[in-house]
């Protein structure tokens, strides 16, 4: 008996059998990699909790409901009425491609990331009818932004630390790190917030978080 076994002697025996267990994508070696004390539990199978909920995440059917959290945040950031008139404006054929959703939700003030677009193509495809584009919006909403991290990040390209960047710093810096503007979107965001060639980045950063309460 390994010292392993000795440490924890009825850990392996807690696990079943892999050919009871094992889904048609796994490897018998992610079994056998299982660590000591891993408490394995059955997947659950559709409908198995029908009529068993009674939590309130829960939705019809006995289905994990979305997230709350997420789902208020999107109702507070964005009109309905909004999102489906900008939806119908870019939809072929009842449907958007995720890189045009991405640009629908930017201009209803959420901030997509690729890496949401990515989940998101992995789960539903690259083309969304209106209730899956409803769900990519409620990813973007990060309601875990806050103002003092993205003020720190505009002033690390303040050498002078004087609290304001120019139209053409701004420019650079939205169109090029993190998930880039595009030209056409970066003027539409310069149009509405830039009066003056000198920015004050932390009151640009402000009036994003507002613009989605």
């Amino acid at each position: 008996m390994s010292k392993v076994e000795k440490k924890c002697p009825v850990c392996y025996q807690k696990l079943p059998n892999p050919a009871d267990v094992l889904g048609p994508m796994d490897k018998e070696l992610n079994y056998f990699m299982w660590m000591p004390g891993f408490e394995w539990r059955p997947e659950p199978k559709l409908g198995e909790y029908d009529g068993a909920c009674e939590s309130p995440s829960c939705r019809e059917g006995g289905r994990p409901a979305a997230d709350e959290d997420m789902q208020e945040a999107l109702e507070e950031m964005v009109e309905a009425d909004e999102m489906y008139a900008r939806f119908n404006a870019r939809a072929s054929g009842g449907k958007v491609s995720t890189g045009d959703a991405m640009i629908l939700a930017r201009q209803l003030g959420l901030a997509p990331s690729y890496a949401d677009k990515q989940a998101f193509e992995e789960k539903s495809g690259d083309n969304l009818d209106y209730a899956s584009f409803q769900k990519f919006v409620g990813t973007s909403t990060h309601p875990e932004d806050n103002i003092e991290d993205l003020v720190e990040a505009f002033a690390y390209f303040d050498v002078s630390k004087h609290g304001y960047l120019t139209r053409k710093q701004m420019g650079n810096i939205l169109m090029t790190y993190g998930e880039p503007l595009t030209t056409e979107e970066f003027n539409a965001l310069a149009a509405e917030y830039f009066t003056s060639d000198q920015i004050d980045y932390r009151q640009f950063c402000k009036a994003m978080l507002e613009r989605r309460e």
